[in-house]
């Protein structure tokens, strides 16, 4: 009888906490209400923004609202977090850039969670370059066709929506000597849309 009670509180508290529906959104402007941006060059407190000093100020107490208000606070750098470089190429995208592939170890074991990093690195460039992190739930293969690019064997998004169909059966990758490959979970290469609504 206990553990009858158990489960009914259990799957009583579940149900409960079930998230309510997300709101509809709005996409007429018409039904936006009035509304004012506040000025970036005023603090919170009302004061002005008088020169680069002050901006300095301004543009932090900017940052930490943005933080605090819609991006959150991004965790510290865990202790134990290491990197490991597993394929250097040099002639990558027709010999234009190196490409690297890094597993991001955040506990330092290999058997804890981790993530893939797919870097491409301009050859030419002579001084430090941008770098533009994608994060994605399709795996680094989805981002170039390169068969030397790791088929991720984690959790993939399945399914389809306005920017990638996971579900076709079209693959870019060309077939290698033992047949095309699949990523772990079955799934081919996603198909990009090309629309974007």
């Amino acid at each position: 009888m206990p553990q009858r009670a158990f489960l009914f509180l259990l799957y009583g508290t579940l149900i409960l906490s079930l998230p309510v529906v997300a709101q509809q959104q709005n996409l007429d402007e018409s039904k936006v209400p009035p509304y004012t941006l506040p000025d970036p060059l005023t603090f919170a407190n009302g004061s002005p923004v008088k020169n680069a000093a002050d901006w300095q100020k301004r543009r932090a107490e900017i940052l930490e609202m943005a933080e605090r208000e819609m991006y959150g606070r991004s965790p510290a750098r865990p202790n134990a977090l290491t990197f490991q470089v597993f394929d250097t190429d040099p002639r990558a995208l027709g010999g234009k850039a190196t490409r690297k592939q890094i597993r991001i170890l955040f506990t330092g074991k290999s058997t804890d969670p981790y993530m893939d990093l797919l870097l491409y690195i301009p050859n030419g460039a002579t001084k430090p370059v941008p770098a533009i992190l994608g994060l994605n739930f399709w795996g680094n293969h989805a981002i170039n066709a390169d068969p030397a690019i790791r088929l991720t064997t984690n959790w993939m998004e399945s399914g389809r929506n306005i920017y990638i169909d996971l579900t076709c059966t079209k693959t870019i990758r060309p077939p290698t000597p033992a047949g095309v490959r699949m990523p772990a979970n079955g799934h081919w290469k996603p198909c990009w849309r090309g629309v974007m609504r």
